[in-house]
């Protein structure tokens, strides 16, 4: 095609146009001679098709003298070593060879980055650190050889790839080389003779009931016959070895499993090949996941484990799977969070839940629409500042302050020399910031030790901050470590103070000198005054300073991050000075309706014997509060689940008159069945997901009681991936009660997916689990040069079989197409002129009509 249009629609309007400016020449009422008059409508009909003829955007076919070669080296997880090397040694020779034909060198998988030239071993390198090289994108690799070709040139691509395209189309690259005149080559990848093993699948059923036995296929493929064994885990224990043969090509092999009852909603299974001879060693895994028919389950992490048995004997009479455990119990990945519907925690400190705990605990809650409840306890308020609290429809700072309590308290830091740099100057800002939370009426002091004692600021009213802190932030870090008589001069300090609540916080990274620490000990003791730790890296006496705490009746910490220090601090001192522990008998009031109570004789339900006073959020339901308006349940909503705070407990401490009374299982049933993830109760949704290329296809079937399907809902998925990272997409409606999206995700390892469905005002969330595979950059193992030859092809390129072969001429060589349009747009800017001038000239005196009188 020698000149062509890529918008030809616009040329139908222009038959229209010039009929229309026609006949607005002929109705116009300006007198003018006709001469004139033609003229100017000759000049507006040739604006309009200039006009329309440019929206259509014209392409004429240029020549172009010189070439621009880009060569494009693939580095993606598919590509052996040996042959990386080969082509780099090739593009070495094409760069020298074709020097003018301003070659530019490319490495390419997922995305595209320069080589810069020299093309050494440390520049590839280089350049395959910025790369994702665990898919193969050959259409964002040729878009990136186009761009870099210089104008006015014919462009070449030179692709030197194994041609295993895993990511995306190619049809935008196609188009953009031919609008360019770009011609694709290739040279043949070399076959591949060494031997390759590799576990393309898991093949296992959807969903399983626990205990009932059922088969999974493993998909093993091969280059040779080799001797190889299978090894078969079922939640990470091996469960099945075997020795096997395989044979070239696809080979299946079936083992027959279950899971015990006691597994959560997602089993796990994986299977791994070694082989006798194998060349690439990460593609011989696979995982697969089978989501399990159970009933709705609970896991309930206490202080201590004997003190969940009231709560967790109710919850089992109800029918509900309950998992009790210890301090220690919350599960370490998400996968663990996402086995159960209902989190709940009571009477644990939140020194026993970890960072990356706490952080899929949030993601559990808000992504994964899990529901969760803290009891109220004195380790409640140890979640201050955290993601915990964040969950929280309450928060703990800026509570009232309970009646007659007035505190003490003092400071000890460390300032020997390893606490230099960040260590100190966090441990100061850690001070400075705890003084906030002291109310007027208390008092504080700070000592700092190396190898003696200083008193930086005496025990002194709270009401001076200003004056402590300016202090404080004057301490530098030198010297040794001696705690000892820091410690006595804080005792001292203290011995002599009238508050009913004295306390110490020791902060130290070193090892002390040793010294009888027992007798101070007993005389804080006899004085109630309280100690508590605070240990900094590996080098710190965690032993000494925990033995400490536990003399102290305080409480031991431990970080190995500095940044952490602000965060201890705070949480420590708002523990011990605004302690909102309210002991007494109390009556608790319904502050509003709710299924929770349906049913439940609130007005008959004995008195609570306490509980931690705290604050609502904005937003927050109150159900439950007492006389004077502290909310004793309150609940709310967090991104896809829910969570609640519980101000008392459930256990024969503040609910021991509870745990008699009638209303006592009805209720905390109804409380858990309220609070848990909803797709736990519901029937009528049917979740798919199964991995595609860049992602997951996720699909819901949504049904009503009466076996209909439900068009008129939203849903919307949520994945998260094992670090954390969440995608997100929108189902949209493919046929009747059948929503369908594929939710973009680069991730392999164990997924969560959580679909939420609304509809009307009710919202119910359904959960799966996924195994995504490492790409098929791993499990196809022959070069595709079809797919190199079919580019080639589209593009009028070839085969290169040299060098030579590269730069040699081509029929219709340089062959590139313009556009026409700014051209023409610059011609109807003259013709524009041109009409404005022929208004204005004078073509002589036209003969005068009467009004109306026709033509």
């Amino acid at each position: 095609m020698s000149f062509y249009f890529a918008d030809p629609i616009w040329l139908l309007l222009i038959a229209p146009a010039a009929v229309y400016l026609a006949f607005v020449a002929r109705r116009s009422l300006v007198n003018v001679p006709p001469l004139q008059r033609a003229a100017m409508l000759t000049a507006r009909m040739l604006l309009a098709v200039l006009i329309l003829s440019a929206l259509g955007r014209p392409r004429i076919p240029a020549g172009a003298k010189d070439l621009s070669i880009s060569i494009l080296l693939d580095l993606s997880d598919s590509m052996r070593p040996k042959e990386i090397n080969d082509n780099l040694e090739l593009a070495r020779r094409l760069v020298h060879d074709a020097k003018g034909a301003n070659p530019k060198v490319f490495a390419f998988a997922r995305n595209a980055a320069a080589v810069n030239e020299g093309l050494t071993a440390e520049m590839l390198d280089k350049a395959a650190g910025v790369l994702d090289r665990e898919a193969t994108d050959l259409q964002s690799a040729l878009l990136t050889g186009l761009g870099a070709a210089k104008g006015g040139t014919a462009p070449r691509l030179v692709l030197l790839s194994d041609g295993l395209h895993t990511e995306g189309t190619l049809s935008l690259a196609i188009e953009r080389a031919k609008a360019q005149g770009a011609k694709v080559l290739y040279f043949e990848p070399a076959a591949r003779g060494d031997p390759e093993v590799a576990v393309a699948g898991l093949e296992v059923p959807d969903t399983a009931r626990p205990a009932a036995h059922f088969t999974c296929t493993a998909h093993v493929e091969s280059t040779v016959a080799v001797d190889a064994t299978l090894k078969f885990y079922r939640a990470g224990f091996l469960v099945s070895e075997r020795q096997v043969k395989l044979e070239p090509g696809t080979n299946l092999f079936r083992f027959e499993t279950f899971f015990p009852a006691d597994t959560g909603q997602f089993g796990k299974l994986r299977v791994e090949c070694s082989a006798a001879r194998d060349t690439e060693l990460r593609n011989n895994t696979a995982m697969a996941i089978v989501n399990l028919e159970k009933r709705p389950r609970v896991l309930l992490v206490s202080g201590r484990e004997e003190d969940g048995k009231f709560l967790k004997d109710a919850l089992k009479a109800s029918d509900l799977e309950v998992d009790a455990r210890g301090p220690y119990g919350l599960p370490q990945g998400l996968e663990g969070f996402a086995g159960y519907d209902l989190v709940i925690l009571d009477d644990v400190s939140a020194t026993r839940v970890g960072a990356d705990q706490m952080a899929n605990l949030e993601h559990y809650v808000r992504d994964l629409g899990g529901g969760f409840i803290l009891l109220g306890s004195e380790q409640a308020m140890s979640f201050y500042g955290s993601g915990v609290e964040e969950l929280l429809p309450v928060r703990f700072e800026g509570r009232r302050k309970i009646v007659d309590r007035s505190v003490a308290i003092v400071f000890v830091i460390d300032k020997s020399g390893s606490m230099g740099g960040q260590k100190i100057e966090l441990a100061k800002s850690a001070v400075v910031a705890s003084l906030d939370l002291l109310a007027p009426t208390d008092r504080v002091g700070v000592v700092a030790f190396d190898q003696t004692p200083e008193v930086f600021a005496p025990l002194s009213s709270a009401s001076r901050r200003g004056e402590v802190a300016d202090k404080v932030r004057r301490i530098q870090a030198s010297g040794g470590t001696n705690l000892y008589p820091a410690l006595d001069e804080a005792y001292k300090q203290l011995a002599m103070a009238g508050e009913k609540y004295k306390h110490i916080i020791v902060l130290s990274d070193g090892r002390s000198q040793k010294s009888e620490y027992d007798g101070l000990m007993e005389q804080m003791t006899r004085l109630r005054i309280t100690l508590s730790t605070i240990s900094i890296g590996a080098d710190a006496d965690k032993e000494l300073l925990g033995r400490l705490a536990e003399l102290g009746s305080g409480r031991s910490y431990y970080t190995d991050d500095p940044m952490n220090i602000p965060q201890i601090f705070t949480r420590e001192t708002l523990q011990v000075a605004q302690n909102s522990v309210v002991d007494g008998p109390f009556q608790p009031l319904v502050a509003r309706p709710s299924a929770i109570l349906r049913g439940v004789k609130m007005q008959e339900a004995p008195f609570l014997l306490g509980y931690v006073a705290a604050e609502a959020k904005n937003g927050a339901e109150v159900i439950l509060a007492n006389e004077g308006g502290d909310p004793i349940l309150a609940r709310w909503q967090q991104g896809l689940g829910k969570s609640a705070f519980f101000a008392s407990d459930a256990k024969n401490r503040w609910a021991a008159e509870w745990l008699s009374w009638a209303g006592f299982g009805a209720f905390w049933t109804q409380f858990a069945r309220d609070m848990m993830r909803t797709g736990a109760l519901e029937h009528n949704l049917a979740l798919g997901v199964r991995p595609v290329r860049g992602g997951l296809e996720v699909s819901l079937t949504a049904m009503d009681d009466m076996g209909r399907y439900v068009s008129d809902g939203k849903a919307q998925a949520n994945v998260v991936g094992p670090d954390g990272t969440t995608s997100r997409a929108e189902l949209a409606l493919d046929a009747p009660g059948l929503y369908r999206a594929v939710v973009p995700t680069e991730q392999s390892g164990v997924l969560n997916v959580a679909v939420t469905f609304k509809r009307a005002d009710k919202s119910v969330t359904v959960n799966r689990g996924v195994a995504m595979q490492y790409g098929a950059e791993l499990t196809r193992m022959k070069p595709d040069g079809e797919l190199l030859e079919s580019l080639a092809r589209a593009t009028s390129g070839w085969r290169a079989r040299s060098l030579a072969d590269v730069l040699r001429p081509a029929k219709g060589e340089g062959r590139i197409y313009r556009e026409m349009w700014p051209w023409l747009i610059g011609l109807s800017i003259v013709v524009f002129l041109l009409d404005l001038l022929v208004r204005r000239l004078n073509f002589g005196f036209a003969p005068v009509r009467p009004i109306g009188e026709k033509k």
